[in-house]
């Protein structure tokens, strides 16, 4: 289950999404709740889902490993908290990869979070999104848990009401 939240202006609105992939059937959502306005929901919130089912219908998805085929990595120290700190560069500029910082358990290397800027814009309307994804051991495996995100949507004339 996700929950989506873009603000623009005046407008906003949410998405609550139950967000599914296997192997066989791809990546499929269902919005199970929205409010809000119109164009956030449509232009924004629903433009990220349907991208992101773009990128896994493409076989981008595989192209975003957090791996040397996709990314240069550069040290940047220990932070107050204990956790090394590596940048992240991308090789190209996709939408499914993020300029940022990775944060790592020192002891094993375990990713925390990594924030930073998608390379690429999911949609016309959306200028830039800042993300923030927490990972977390699951059944052996590091796999991401959470999305927290912060797009700045492009405006386009007056505010509407919706």
């Amino acid at each position: 289950m996700r929950r989506l939240e873009a603000e623009n202006g005046t407008r906003a609105g949410w998405i609550e999404a139950l967000t599914e992939y296997a192997p066989h059937t791809g990546f499929r959502y269902e919005v199970t709740a929205e409010d809000g306005s119109e164009y956030i929901r449509t232009n924004v919130l629903r433009a990220v889902l349907e991208g992101e089912q773009e990128a896994v219908t493409r076989g981008e998805i595989g192209r975003s490993s957090l791996g040397q085929d996709n990314y240069t990595f550069q040290a940047a120290g220990v932070d107050d908290e204990g956790l090394a700190n590596v940048l992240s560069s991308p090789r190209r500029k996709e939408r499914i990869l993020v300029p940022g910082k990775m944060f790592l358990q020192p002891e094993d290397g375990s990713l925390v979070p990594l924030q930073g800027v998608l390379a690429k814009s999911p949609s016309f309307w959306i200028k830039y999104v800042e993300i923030v994804r927490s990972y977390a051991p699951i059944e052996g495996a590091v796999v991401p848990v959470s999305l927290e995100s912060n797009a700045q949507c492009v405006s386009s004339g007056p505010p509407r009401s919706a």
